[in-house]
């Protein structure tokens, strides 16, 4: 039963013997032989325990090397323990292979103590062996014994159960993969080392994990067989997974209070572990290498799709340390002024500086746990291997597999782990200067590895890592993108990863929030989409030869890609927060009519974000501002004071411009020290200010000289020395009184010292002063003091070996001067600008860089980084000021590239570009933005250069058109712009020779296929501008009326004058006429103008077109019923009153007649107010010269007034009587003269019977008092009686009564 038990042992060590002979394997068969003793007999029971069996005292020989049994262990047992034999059992006393056999009779028993000596012994002596045939056994029992978890113990932990013996094991195993190791025994060393690593029972900790760790890195690099290394690579990745996820579940049971810390033995991972085990139990040492490695490549995805989950993010509440003297900023400076080889010096002596068990931010390696401890040497050992440096070929292989392995490690880890900021603090000093030395490499694979590390930063440790991604993200990303001698794989690398990150929309608004928004931080987001517009634009490199033509224009691909796709993610992360505001305003209780609980916080939460992006947009603005002062005072210092205090940046007070002097990075040190020696009263103050907020106490003299200096260069005039010295003399004797007995000794020596200082270090000056000459000069008799001589020998000392260096260079100031000119809208100078490493002595950057390990080895730790609080960005808000920092960089990209590109696949780019720039101004109101860019795409159409047109125009002329079809909305006051383009268009595709001469110097192929498309769009497209109108809003609808009227206007005075827009407004007037009184009485207000002036237009032929326009307009809008009172009809009708009295053609006006005639007879049932123009119209006509037009416009007022005379006798009826009364003093026709007369008795009469109401009483007495007077004026001019009884015009016995007119007194005409 035993022997069946444990089968898979007993195989293995029969195998075993069967393949070692001769005397030299002796122990390896003494030890085989003590396992497969067969039992003696014995009157002892077997004694079981729960865990496994405990083995009795054998009275047997053992062999020397097996570890004698534990006597404790018989102690242990107890009586309930006991198993008593059965009847026709014989008691026996078992031997310990049969003991360690039944306590494997099933998975998952465990071997205690002398059992699990007894069997591990043969396995490590036939490794020893390096025999294969023993080696690959006793490999696969021990990963057998491991897998069906027979083995429990503590691998390399001092003082773990059973950690000795299986630490001995372990090591051995890692010794048997040597590089001259056959490639089946290296396979099976894989599955021992990831079956021990992934084992929940077998746990590998300390230098023996390490040390599988090293051996599957040199499996990996040194192995010749492909299928070994691909399966070390996924087991070293497998392996570091299961150490982090083992750290994260304890770190998540221990928070959760359910187990103690120190017997947490990652329960989460035993069930990957087990499944595991299983699956590398399957891999055979003989079998197929696609099969190995496919399993173990599944294993890996496996966990790694297990590990990866969505990030909930919350903002990371961090108390800021206000005594700390130590920022990311202060380490941004001082980085800024050294060259990488220094800033490298500085990051390892501050990694390597640690001693004993001390981390980099002080933890105690003891006070972690056995799992931390596991993962943070793991972490820090990767970092290290990606260190290492060399151009041997191993060593670029480790760095290369390092920063793999990092980059894996830090894609898979679980999103607990990427807030967990006492781990990260331990490891980042490590993270950074791997990443730093990594993204300063020459090598294309090791920069492009380092940017996918700091792509999985951004993506996850963002929260955690803030103030080190806004020291590496310049000098990763923007050393790279405006570097002019970046090499090209660099470029290409990063251009890569700022397309995803582009994509992202998200990161970017974080970005923005928390650096661009930061007072003391780069902008990083703005300053990265103007490196991408220069690079798109091609201003970057000054040298075209540096780079081959198809590899730059590569590079301004992916820009401008990466530009466009910024644009995009700008208006998916506005249109995404804008729909959830609006689903989230209210949550209202529709049948109470009140709001819920719920709407009420969404409602609090919604007034909370708003009032954040007010803060966020308020500090970019001050950011802005602040960033312009800077400038200004740069170029002259006065006028930055007074731009400070004029935007209420800084009271006019000489300490609070003091203190801004001395702690606003950025300002120009020459201009600072300029400002201070000036003699006015104010900046004498404001340096007096300056000088008494520092502190000299306890300071050598020079010290003091150098720390005073530290913040301005000295002007060069020495009267502006003089003051300022004078000042520092007082407060150093201020600070120190019992050094010197007055300040005027001070204040000498402070002017020696600078003497000195120049003398000494300036290579002009010559012959140097000696230190007798010092001493002598400031020792002389006179009334000052003499400084005493050891003082002075001192100082001279101090001065000449160190120079007091003045912060602001002159290739500092030409580095700004550069980056002033290069950059748009003022942006700050790059804090980190390690683009061109600077040409230093060792003695010159000595000094510097010391300060800069001291800064670093302060940043790096615990108590004194600033992290700052990291902001997740959730407000729709914030894409406006974001807009504004980068709208006219993208402009000038897009634009740029239309101009010198004809590559397609950039030009539409570029059209993408201007449309969602367009669409974004549009949502966000940024009106002055939104018409640069719609009038820079007018301007590509190139619509009035035809002969310059290419098809990239025409991609710029469909852009427009669909804008106008689909925004039509944001097009609003460039309306007419549009127009003009859609008018030129028809008159180009219209004209057969002005297509004749598209594309000059183009094939004929070129210029059919560009004159083809052209008229595609002249069609459906241009047509469809019109029919959308109706769409359009009403303030809108208003200017695109008086955008076509204008370019209308400009088509009437070409010669010969065009009518395409003219017809165009005649066909929206007919979709817009049914919009709302108010809305088209503001439309015909324009119209009326513009058909005024075409309708008199010198060409009868377009003034016909006009007339009939209106009347077809007329025509139309009597259609609609008019009620009592309003007045539309009439302003309809108006233009062609203007037009009948103001044109000097008789055609035109005749023209009036017959259309104010055809109305009439047409639509004279639903005229009302249009009555009071019909009349004018007419009454105009009676004092025309042509008989036909008076007799036409007669004929129908004489029908008006027979047929239809209850029409007219309303409001209108007076402008009637006065159309009659025209008509009567018509000169050329007495008939038609006479006529009116008689129409007006007509009148009288009509009216006489209707006169019950009191208008028309007041309408009967002026008609009478009209006829009388031309009765009396007839008579008068000579007519007779009888002319006048035979048109019946008197009859007597009727007299006149009265002499008042109750009418109006225009109505009351006399004729001429």
């Amino acid at each position: 039963m035993a022997d069946a038990a444990g089968s898979f042992v007993t195989r293995s060590f029969e195998r075993m013997l069967k393949d070692s002979h001769g005397k030299k394997y002796t122990n390896l068969h003494q030890a085989i032989k003590a396992y497969l003793d067969k039992p003696k007999i014995s009157q002892e029971p077997l004694v079981h325990s729960v865990e496994g069996v405990h083995p009795l005292k054998d009275d047997g020989k053992e062999t020397a090397e097996i570890v004698v049994e534990e006597e404790q262990s018989a102690q242990k047992l107890t009586a309930d323990s006991t198993v008593h034999p059965t009847p026709h059992e014989l008691p026996t006393k078992a031997s310990k292979g049969q003991v360690a056999a039944a306590a494997m009779a099933e998975a998952g028993n465990t071997l205690q103590g002398s059992e699990a000596a007894l069997v591990l012994l043969p396995l490590r002596l036939a490794i020893e062996t390096k025999q294969s045939k023993l080696v690959e056994s006793a490999l696969d029992c021990l990963h057998k014994l491991i897998s069906y978890g027979h083995l429990e113990g503590d691998v390399g932990l001092e003082g773990g159960k059973n950690g000795e013996l299986l630490t001995e094991v372990f090591v051995k195993v890692c010794a048997s993969a040597e590089n001259n190791t056959i490639d089946s025994t290296v396979l099976q060393v894989i599955k021992v080392l990831l079956t021990a690593v992934a084992s929940s029972k077998f746990q590998v900790h300390g230098e023996c994990l390490l040390t599988a760790i090293r051996t599957c890195y040199n499996i990996v690099l040194n192995s010749k067989s492909a299928v070994n290394q691909a399966t070390a690579k996924a087991t070293l990745t497998q392996m570091i997974s299961i150490v982090f996820k083992r750290m994260e579940s304890e770190s998540q049971i221990s928070s959760s209070t359910l187990i103690q810390a120190d017997h947490l033995r990652g329960d989460s991972v035993s069930t990957h572990g087990s499944t595991s085990d299983f699956k590398v139990s399957e891999i055979s040492s003989n079998g197929g290498s696609g099969h190995q490695e496919a399993v173990l490549t599944e294993i890996m995805d496996k966990r790694r799709d297990g590990y990866e989950s969505s990030l909930a993010k919350e903002d990371a509440t961090i108390i800021k340390d206000s005594s700390s003297s130590v920022t990311i900023e202060e380490l941004q400076h001082l980085a800024g002024d050294a060259d990488i080889k220094g800033l490298e010096a500085a990051l390892d002596k501050a990694v390597h500086s640690e001693g004993g068990d001390k981390l980099s931010v002080g933890v105690d390696l003891e006070s972690l746990t056995v799992c931390q401890r596991d993962a943070l040497l793991i972490f820090r050992t990767l970092c290290k291997m990606c260190m290492k440096e060399g151009n041997d070929e191993v060593i670029s292989k480790t760095k290369l597999l390092s920063l793999e392995l990092l980059q894996g490690l830090l894609e898979t880890v679980s999103p607990s782990f990427t807030v967990n900021f006492a781990f990260i603090d331990s490891v980042k000093a490590y993270l950074c200067y791997a990443l730093l030395r990594a993204c300063v490499s020459s090598n294309a694979a090791v920069f492009q590895l380092a940017c996918g590390i700091f792509m999985v930063l951004l993506l996850r440790f963002r929260e955690s890592l803030k103030a080190e991604i806004g020291v590496f993200f310049p000098l990763i990303i923007l050393r790279s993108l405006e570097g002019s001698d970046s090499p090209l794989h660099q470029r290409t690398t990063v251009l890569r990863m700022l397309e995803k990150v582009s994509a992202d929309s998200q990161m970017l608004a974080d970005l923005f929030v928390n650096y661009d928004c930061d007072l003391e931080a780069t902008n990083i987001f703005e300053r990265m989409v103007s490196s991408l517009s220069r690079m798109a634009q091609g201003t970057l490199n000054a040298d075209p030869n540096t780079v081959a033509a198809g590899q730059n224009a590569s590079l301004k691909a992916s820009s401008l890609q990466c530009l466009v796709t910024v644009l995009r993610s700008l208006a998916n992360w506005t249109k995404l927060h804008h729909e959830s505001k609006h689903f989230s305003v209210l949550n209202y209780d529709w049948v109470k009519g009140v709001p819920t609980e719920n709407g009420e916080m969404e409602n609090k939460e919604e007034i909370e974000e708003t009032s954040q992006a007010d803060q966020f947009e308020k500090a970019k603005a001050h950011k802005s501002t602040m960033e312009a002062a800077i400038l200004e005072f740069n170029r002259k210092a006065g006028k930055g004071i007074e731009f400070l205090v004029a935007n209420k940046l800084v009271p006019r007070e000489p300490a609070a411009i003091a203190h801004l002097l001395r702690t606003t990075p950025g300002l120009n040190k020459s201009m600072i020290g300029d400002y201070l020696g000036q003699h006015e009263e104010f900046q004498v103050a404001v340096m007096h200010a300056y000088v008494d907020d520092m502190n000299f106490k306890n300071m050598k003299f020079d010290q003091a000289i150098r720390e005073f200096l530290k913040g301005f260069r000295l002007p060069g005039e020495a009267q502006k020395i003089d003051r300022i010295m004078e000042k520092f003399a007082e407060r150093y004797c201020r600070d120190n009184p019992s050094l010197f007995r007055n300040a005027d000794t001070a204040y000498v020596l402070a002017y020696a010292v600078i003497m000195l200082n120049t003398d000494a270090h300036n290579p002009m000056v010559w012959p140097k002063m000696s230190k007798a000459d010092f001493v002598r000069i400031n020792s002389g008799d006179g009334p000052v003091e003499s400084t005493p001589q050891e003082l002075l020998e001192e100082i001279y000392d101090s001065i000449v070996q160190d120079e007091i260096k003045m912060k602001d260079s002159q290739d500092s100031n030409k580095r700004d001067r550069q980056k002033v000119d290069a950059e748009e809208k003022g942006h700050l100078i790059s804090i980190l600008n390690l683009g061109v490493p600077k040409q230093k002595a060792a003695a010159d950057s000595k000094r510097e860089n010391e300060e800069i390990v001291q800064r670093t080895q302060a940043l790096f730790k615990k108590g004194g980084v600033k992290r700052g609080v990291f902001h997740t960005a959730k407000h729709a808000e914030l894409a406006r000021p974001m807009l504004e920092a980068i709208g006219w960089p993208l402009l000038a990209a897009f634009s740029v590239t239309m101009e010198d590109s004809d590559n397609k696949p950039r030009v539409i780019l570029c059209m993408e570009g201007f449309r969602l720039g367009i669409h974004l101004t549009k949502m966000l109101g940024m009106d002055t933005m939104r018409y640069a860019f719609l009038t820079s795409l007018v301007r590509f159409t190139f619509l009035h250069a035809p002969k310059e047109m290419r098809s990239k125009n025409v991609e710029a002329l469909k852009t427009l058109l669909a804008m106008s079809e689909n925004e039509p909305d944001a097009l609003q006051d460039t309306w007419n712009a549009v127009l003009e383009c859609i008018s030129r268009l028809e008159y180009i595709t219209s004209s057969p020779a002005i297509l004749a001469t598209l594309m000059q110097g183009s094939n004929q192929i070129s210029r059919d296929a560009l004159a083809q498309s052209l008229n595609d769009l002249t069609g459906k497209s241009t047509e469809q501008v019109f029919v959308n109108s109706v769409k359009l809003p009403s303030d809108m609808i208003v200017e695109f009326f008086t955008a076509l009227c204008g370019v209308s206007a400009e088509e009437l005075k070409q010669v010969p004058p065009r009518v395409f827009s003219l017809q165009k407004l005649v066909e929206i007037s007919y979709y817009n006429m049914a919009r709302i009184r108010m809305v088209w009485a503001r439309i015909w207000l324009v119209l009326s103008q513009h058909f005024v002036s075409a309708g008199s237009h010198q060409d009868e032929k377009i003034a016909m077109y006009a007339i009939d326009s209106l009347r077809q307009l007329g025509m139309k809008y009597l259609e609609r019923e008019e009620l009592t009172n309003f007045s539309f009809q009439n302003d309809i009708l108006k233009p062609l009153v203007v037009l009948i009295r103001t044109s000097r053609s008789t055609v035109i006006r005749g023209l009036i007649v017959d259309c104010v005639v055809q109305m009439v007879k047409s639509k004279v049932g639903n005229i009302k107010s249009g009555w009071k123009s019909v009349f004018m119209v007419f009454t105009a006509a009676a004092y025309d010269e042509s008989e036909h037009i008076a007799d036409t416009a007669f004929e129908n007022v004489e029908q008006v007034i027979l047929e239809h005379f209850d029409q007219v006798a309303g409001d209108c009826f007076m402008d009637c009587l006065n159309c009659l009364i025209a008509f009567a003093n018509n000169k050329i026709s007495a008939r038609t003269s006479l006529k009116s007369i008689a129409l007006l008795r007509i009148c009288e009469d009509r009216l006489a019977e209707v006169s019950s109401s009191f208008q028309n009483v007041n309408l009967l007495l002026g008609l009478k008092f009209s006829l009388h007077l031309f009765i009396l004026d007839f008579i008068q001019s000579g007519m007779c009686m009888k002319c006048l009884n035979e048109h019946s015009i008197w009859s007597a016995g009727k007299k006149f009564q009265g002499s008042k007119c109750f009418g109006e007194k225009s109505l009351v005409l006399k004729p001429l």
